[in-house]
């Protein structure tokens, strides 16, 4: 509906709407005046939007805003189903499990259907809230901004031609101050025959606005505020256990946005059956990806079923990586059920594993079903370890149902620790 706005008058693109909105059309700001420069209407219509909350920028020969804002992020969308017979969409939203996205998932539920915008939602598009707005807003990551693709919108109940209620949702303390720092361009749709064509492949800003990059130049905040929401999604959708979105993301994140530690630890501790495919296509993104020791000691105490997997991949994707005993006590200490297959890779990957008191210790604690095998691994390179009296100590205090195992041996009665 109304896909690109064409009208012969800009003001048109915003004043033939007002009789279809519920909101008064005489407030100030939308009463249509079209001795009013076009991109003044436009800045009013989005501080109207935006209860004048954030900085809003227009310019002439331009049907772009550049909005520098505050808001929560609510999760990404996950899946988009287009109904083109009643030209919507349905949406899949996979929530984050911030207190705010609790209330429009009490409130709206995880399946939202709306009417279709004039850009089309995509999946991993974000959702979030604006400052001043009490409806949430999608967006999309575009290198070093975000594009608005819907500034506010209020989903319809499947079957039902009325919209939720949305009082509870203006019971937010609306004192209370978003996290991030944002900075959004909203680009008014045009036709493929007008003469201004808006960019389609994402751009930095200073290619769309070169004269916002000299006026009011990215802070520091804005920048480390960007990263906080890319990885945050990241992280989401690596946990979740979606390797399709996964990969759309990082599409999207593109060069523009290098993965961080952070996210590498996310994946590489990712305990779902699809944590390697999540992995495998991690590593195939990016040649230099952050693989520290941190990262390396996540995989280690992976104790997903997919752990052993998930550390190969890792050692395969790079061949230079340092053991170190840090590691090994991870190692030693996973209760997962296949924590001795990481311990066996890990000694044919690199000779000299340090297999020291510290880590023979970390072995003795281990409660879980793997203990002794991983303590007969150790031994098996450390042949002998005097039995010191912590040790003993911490022999004892493992309540394990295999504890007895780890100093007892096989039932042979051979024992591992002299």
């Amino acid at each position: 509906m109304y896909r690109y706005h064409m009208a012969s008058t800009s003001h048109d693109k915003v004043y033939a709407l007002l009789g279809l909105a519920a909101d008064d059309p005489n407030t100030p700001g939308l009463k249509p005046d079209y001795n009013v420069p076009w991109y003044d209407v436009f800045s009013n219509t989005i501080q109207y939007i935006l209860s004048g909350e954030g900085i809003v920028e227009t310019y002439p020969e331009k049907d772009i805003a550049i909005i520098q804002t505050k808001c929560w992020i609510l999760g990404c969308i996950g899946s988009v189903e287009d109904i083109y017979e009643s030209n919507r969409q349905k949406l899949n939203i996979l929530f984050n499990d911030t207190p705010e996205s609790s209330v429009f998932q009490n409130e709206w539920g995880r399946r939202w259907m709306i009417q279709a915008s004039a850009e089309p939602i995509q999946s991993c598009d974000i959702l979030c809230l604006l400052r001043g707005n009490s409806n949430p807003c999608i967006i999309r990551l575009s290198k070093d901004h975000f594009t608005i693709i819907n500034i506010a919108i209020t989903p319809q109940q499947p079957g039902y031609n009325n919209n939720p209620d949305t009082e509870s949702l203006r019971e937010m303390d609306p004192r209370q101050n978003p996290p991030y720092d944002i900075t959004l361009i909203w680009a008014i749709p045009v036709s493929d025959t007008e003469n201004e064509v808006r960019p389609r492949d994402p751009m930095e800003l200073i290619q769309i606005a070169p004269q916002y990059q000299k006026e009011r130049p990215d802070t520091e905040k804005g920048s480390t505020d960007l990263r906080v929401i890319v990885d945050g999604i990241a992280v989401q959708l690596a946990d979740q256990g979606e390797p399709d979105l996964f990969k759309g993301w990082l599409t999207q994140m593109g060069t523009a946005v290098p993965v961080s530690e952070q996210v590498v630890k996310a994946v590489v501790g990712n305990t779902t059956p699809d944590g390697p495919q999540i992995v495998k296509v991690l590593l195939q993104y990016q040649d230099n990806l952050p693989v520290t020791e941190e990262v390396v000691k996540v995989a280690a105490g992976n104790e997903g079923y997919c752990g052993d997997e998930i550390m190969r991949l890792l050692l395969k994707y790079r061949h230079s990586l340092h053991i170190s005993e840090e590691v090994v006590k991870v190692v030693a200490m996973n209760k997962g059920p296949y924590a001795h297959y990481i311990m066996e890779r890990l000694f044919k990957y690199q000779k000299n594993i340090p297999v020291t008191e510290e880590v023979i210790k970390a072995a003795a604690g281990n409660r879980g079903v793997r203990g002794p095998e991983l303590m007969e691994i150790l031994l098996n390179h450390r042949h002998s370890l005097p039995v010191t009296e912590e040790l003993v100590r911490i022999v004892a205090g493992n309540e394990g149902l295999y504890a007895k195992d780890i100093i007892n041996g096989d039932d042979s009665g051979t024992e591992r620790v002299t």
